[in-house]
């Protein structure tokens, strides 16, 4: 039911299959489809979600941990015609633990078809300092990035260091 109900509300855009877990704070999901105007763009696979709800009530999302065995973006979404809304209000974002088992990026995201996985601390916590190490095979790359936000109008602002071997998926990034 909340997987029909998550495809109605969201227009189409939202697909879920395979709900199950603890309702509501240890979610676990068998397949995400990220969908737009030209179709799947993005496609999860193996997913866990430990998180706290309470922290909805400070206007914070406070994850423990995410996890996607699988991820398959081909693309970036298709934007969506401008509806002239006025700014964005993001919340204050804590992510303890993240992992991307395997990753596939299409030729339009990495410059040609590349396969990671990532895992990461503290992901999305604003105005921290943290390193990801990302690895392809037998070539690894880290990056350090620092996000910080003077107001949450204002938006986010991320500088990345990644390293990877002269043709390797990164250097379009």
């Amino acid at each position: 039911m909340i997987e029909r109900l998550t495809f109605t509300l969201t227009g189409g855009y939202v697909k879920l299959s395979g709900l199950g877990g603890s309702f509501p704070a240890h979610l676990t999901l068998e397949r995400l489809e990220l969908i737009d105007r030209g179709g799947v763009w993005l496609t999860a696979e193996g997913i866990a979600v430990n998180w706290s709800p309470w922290a909805l009530l400070e206007r914070r999302i406070a994850v423990e941990e995410v996890r996607a065995a699988r991820v398959d973006m081909e693309r970036t979404p298709l934007g969506e015609p401008s509806s002239g809304g006025g700014p964005v209000s993001i919340p204050h974002i804590d992510i303890a633990q993240f992992s991307l088992g395997e990753v596939h990026l299409g030729a339009q995201l990495a410059g040609r078809p590349a396969t990671l996985s990532c895992a990461a601390a503290g992901a999305c916590t604003r105005s921290m300092m943290r390193s990801r190490t990302w690895s392809r095979g037998a070539s690894t790359a880290t990056a350090s990035t620092r996000r910080t936000s003077s107001s949450i109008r204002s938006g986010w602002t991320a500088r990345s260091r990644c390293t990877s071997p002269r043709a390797g998926p990164w250097r379009t990034f």
